[in-house]
């Protein structure tokens, strides 16, 4: 059985944690030191992604901590959602480069990786939408879960980890 660090996550105050941890754990990777040569379009992209880790982070602590902003979580999904919309336009044909983790399947099957980044876009701007009352601790894990996975699921199918 494959592990996967959002089966864990069931929104019950035991398990809140750690789903929390998993998913900063998840997005950490996303900032390694893969930065070091990147120029042009390919280094544009890895900071976009970096900047989007960073804010899903900011989420995660807000849920770790149990000191939810909701004011400032939106602000973070609208953010997010305007980064995600953005990705696609990053990854223009042929701007595949040794220090770039981005698989060639990207260019293959384009229309699955637009769609992916519109589920992040979406989900995030779904956060930006919510009464920032209404953002409580679980409300956010949620949501931060759902931002989560679809930032997994491109990861899985187009990103390249390299050591």
């Amino acid at each position: 059985m494959r592990f996967s660090p959002f089966s864990t996550c069931r929104m019950r105050p035991a398990r809140l944690g750690a789903c929390v941890i998993a998913t900063t754990v998840i997005l950490a990777t996303v900032t390694a030191v893969a930065h070091q040569g990147a120029t042009g379009i390919v280094k544009e992209r890895m900071e976009t992604m970096s900047a989007i880790a960073r804010e899903l982070k900011t989420l995660a602590a807000m849920v770790k901590s149990n000191e939810v902003d909701g004011t400032a979580a939106k602000e973070i999904g609208a953010r997010v959602a305007e980064d995600a919309r953005r990705v696609p336009d990053q990854f223009p044909e042929g701007s595949l480069s040794d220090v770039s983790e981005a698989r060639d399947t990207i260019w293959t099957d384009f229309a699955d990786f637009e769609d992916k980044s519109a589920d992040l876009a979406t989900a995030a701007a779904a956060l930006a939408e919510r009464d920032a009352a209404s953002l409580d601790r679980t409300a956010l894990a949620q949501a931060l879960k759902r931002m989560g996975r679809t930032c997994k699921s491109c990861h899985e199918s187009y990103r390249l980890k390299k050591n």
